[in-house]
């Protein structure tokens, strides 16, 4: 059950411990999903300078009012990053998903560290935007997202985002300023600005987001052009440096003002040139995990790292335990035990510090079971799977599936009329696609329950009762569900 990471010349090698438990199975939801709604139709963790653990968010004593969810990439997962509003972190997973949950009822900036094979970090920045309505928000972090925000501080503030940030009472005047409708005005701006690249209507800050240029042709440009923002403006360069183009500032914040096309060639040609292989350090993260990584809860999980090996000297280990809403739990030693009693999807991030302040983070996913799955369901906590290109014949719907239940995360629907797209974060329970939220149909014993919204694209002459009445009939008498209005 060793685990070894052993950086070579120019890649990571990563060899996958043994499992002593078996992995449980996932299965696709997708037909059931599919006649459930056509039927219907009709924080920060704190030093403790030993082995104990410290928990700082999502404890009894507190109970966080909002949760953002969210991806960090970079062309690759942000895997691992450090996620923080103000003093409240989480750190994101394998896929560079996150959950954080806290007090957030004001709009702020969100920070992203992302560990880098050589021990460096590479920090972006995002926007929780606060709705006094809304309890949960999808937040990406990346690499335009960070660009737009500087470039609104060069533009409006006349410094960089970071100076801004160092400057008192300049980072909440930034964001008062950037707006929602400031934002869509960059965003159309740079649509128009990449041509034919940029596929579809996207939103960078808050549409469902896939970490992997191959699937995903947003990450896709993130993985082969790079942003420059100075006092001139916002600069698009490829993985050698050129610069196919740059954008004024005040033609970036000025949709009446027309954007020509990057020339098409110049970005074909920039759309073939791979990054740079990242360097990597000497350090070894070796570590043992007891009993497993699937285990079902209640189980105490023991990592051990202590066979981990730098030639720079004595190696300090740090684990950091993160819980399905993004609770982080830190031990500051070699070996450390968690007490997992909350199902669904968990994640350990480890990190070596050597004594010429090398730096290495990995990490692994650990799915907890739950023991009794109908006593008491919970829901959501992997996020969930939500319609996606919305006609007047989708069914806007977003699917959930039982925390630590067999299912496992849900799985997308690519073709018919209603499609749906994984997101980090749980289902709304206010509105969708500008659809308010109707109601929603629970199936415990089938671990799953959908979540239904008015089309708006669709008028069905019904009102919000009758359409409530008629999602409640099937949900009820066809499947066996329990339907109701306040999930």
């Amino acid at each position: 059950m060793l685990k070894k990471i052993r950086p070579g010349p120019d890649t990571l090698t990563i060899h996958t411990p043994i499992q002593d438990t078996p992995v449980i199975p996932r299965f696709s939801p997708a037909l059931l999903w599919f006649a459930l709604s056509m039927l219907a139709l009709a924080g920060c963790s704190q030093d403790t300078g030993d082995s104990d653990p410290t928990e700082d968010q999502g404890s009894a004593e507190t109970s966080p009012s909002v949760r953002l969810a969210g991806t960090v990439a970079t062309g690759r997962p942000g895997e691992w990053a450090e996620v923080c509003i103000g003093e409240t972190c989480s750190r994101a997973d394998a896929e560079g998903e996150y959950r954080l949950s806290g007090e957030f009822e004001t709009s702020a900036l969100v920070s992203a560290r992302i560990p880098n094979p050589d021990g460096s970090e590479t920090e972006l920045t995002s926007l929780h935007r606060y709705d006094s309505g809304q309890t949960t928000y999808l937040v990406n972090i990346n690499p335009l997202t960070d660009a737009v925000l500087d470039a609104f501080s060069h533009f409006n503030r006349g410094e960089s985002l970071a100076d801004c940030r160092a400057a008192s009472g300049c980072e909440q005047a930034l964001v008062d300023t950037f707006t929602g409708e400031v934002q869509a005005t960059v965003i159309t701006q740079l649509a128009d600005w990449a041509g034919d690249a940029w596929e579809t209507p996207r939103e960078p800050f808050s549409d469902p987001y896939r970490a992997d240029p191959s699937l995903d042709w947003l990450d896709n440009l993130f993985d082969h052009l790079r942003f420059d923002v100075d006092e001139t403006g916002l600069g698009i360069l490829d993985n050698d440096g050129f610069e196919l183009g740059r954008l004024p500032l005040d033609t970036l914040f000025d949709d009446t003002v027309e954007v020509l096309p990057l020339d098409e060639e110049q970005l074909a040609r920039a759309l073939t040139i791979e990054p740079a292989v990242q360097n990597t350090n000497a350090i070894e993260i070796r570590y043992e995990v007891t009993p497993g990584t699937n285990v079902t809860v209640p189980q105490d999980v023991t990592i051990d790292a202590s066979a981990s090996f730098s030639p720079g000297g004595e190696l300090t280990i740090q684990h950091e335990w993160v819980a399905p809403d993004g609770t982080v739990t830190r031990y500051d030693s070699a070996s450390a035990t968690a007490p997992i009693d909350v199902a669904g999807g968990h994640h350990w991030v480890i990190l070596a510090t050597d004594a010429q302040g090398n730096r290495l983070t990995t990490g692994l996913d650990i799915d907890a079971l739950a023991n009794d799955v109908i006593e008491d369901p919970e829901f959501g906590s992997e996020g969930s799977c939500q319609t996606t290109n919305m006609t007047a014949n989708s069914m806007n719907i977003c699917e959930e599936t039982l925390d630590g239940g067999a299912l496992g995360v849900c799985e997308p629907t690519v073709s018919g009329s209603t499609q749906t797209l994984k997101s980090p974060a749980p289902c709304s329970p206010i509105e969708q696609h500008g659809g308010r939220f109707l109601g929603v149909c629970t199936v415990v014993l089938n671990e799953i329950r959908v979540f239904h919204y008015e089309n708006p694209l669709r008028n069905t002459g019904l009102t919000m009762a009758e359409l409530r009445a008629l999602k409640a009939e099937h949900c009820v008498d066809v499947f066996g569900g329990s339907w109701s209005t306040e999930p």
